[in-house]
């Protein structure tokens, strides 16, 4: 009677994240038709476009570096920004947070005014 209601939960489980993909996927195309109709609108070409976002961000070694540097700092605010919203915290200074937390993971005992922040 168990493994048939596991069975049944893993199923259930699995069809509800399905179409949680299928929802995530169907917003982010839409996201692109939508820029497209827009940069169609003001007269460029929306295949063009897509184009060189795409060449801009991820072709070469320095543009590739520079995407996963700013795409690692997003991940790390926005991960943050969730943890704070399920804990019913609300935090706009993230990125003085991010400083803040940056400068405290940086700092070194020796700088006697960086630890005594550290401990206030």
């Amino acid at each position: 009677m168990t493994e048939k209601n596991t069975l049944r939960n893993r199923l259930l489980r699995s069809e509800e994240s399905r179409q949680s993909v299928i929802k995530y996927l169907f917003a982010i195309v839409l996201s692109f038709v939508i820029a497209g109709v827009i940069a169609a609108l003001f007269g460029y070409n929306p295949l063009l476009m897509f184009v060189n976002i795409f060449k801009g961000g991820w072709a070469g070694r320095l543009n590739f570096g520079t995407t996963l540097e700013k795409l690692t700092t997003t991940l790390l605010l926005a991960t943050a920004f969730n943890i704070c919203t399920k804990v019913n915290y609300f935090n706009l200074g993230l990125e003085g947070s991010m400083y803040l937390g940056a400068l405290a993971a940086t700092s070194s005992r020796d700088c006697p005014a960086i630890s005594m922040c550290r401990c206030a």
